[in-house]
């Protein structure tokens, strides 16, 4: 019973991996039940899933919730070490059910900073209990993202003009008679 810190990457996206912000997956277990809460890496102004899975280890099987709220707090400073993001919170989103034990919510970072979650589960089986797993990602600059996903466009659109070129070529583009 308590929280576990894991810090993977996200094995998807060069562009934010090179922004030095990480896939955040906060693990709570408590009472027979694991819950995760995956937050992926936050650049302000781009839309982003937030991600709450729910096991019952007990029975090894996923398990639906009665409610999965998320709140959510944006500082551009430290203060959001001692506050409570409970009482004083910027957004609330209700997360929805993807599939059996997993739910997910989109969120739309509006500056640079941190954002705190406080994610509230109730399970369906149990709404008097609740479950808090919280976690605090930082939020980078947008053109952190943009500037790789531009190389890249450059690139595709070079390489698939000289593929028209020599397709042209070799297809007959060049009539040699």
């Amino acid at each position: 019973m308590g929280m576990h810190f894991l810090q993977g990457s996200d094995h998807n996206s060069d562009a934010m991996i090179s922004a030095g912000t990480k896939m955040i997956i906060k693990e709570l277990r408590q009472n027979g039940h694991r819950f995760e809460l995956e937050v992926p890496p936050l650049f302000a102004g781009v839309a982003a899933g937030i991600t709450i899975r729910l096991w019952n280890e007990q029975i090894k099987q996923p398990i639906r919730a009665g409610t999965v709220f998320v709140y959510t707090k944006t500082y551009s400073d430290n203060r959001f070490v001692s506050e409570n993001i409970k009482t004083d919170f910027d957004y609330e989103y209700e997360a929805t059910e993807l599939e059996n034990g997993i739910y997910k919510t989109a969120l739309l970072p509006d500056r640079i900073g941190r954002m705190k979650f406080r994610t509230e589960i109730r399970l369906a089986e149990d709404a008097s209990e609740l479950f808090v797993p919280e976690a605090t990602q930082e939020i980078m600059p947008a053109n952190m993202t943009v500037k790789r996903k531009n190389k890249f466009t450059l690139l595709a659109l070079m390489g698939g003009i000289g593929m028209v070129a020599m397709m042209v070529f070799m297809f007959g583009g060049w009539d040699h008679h």
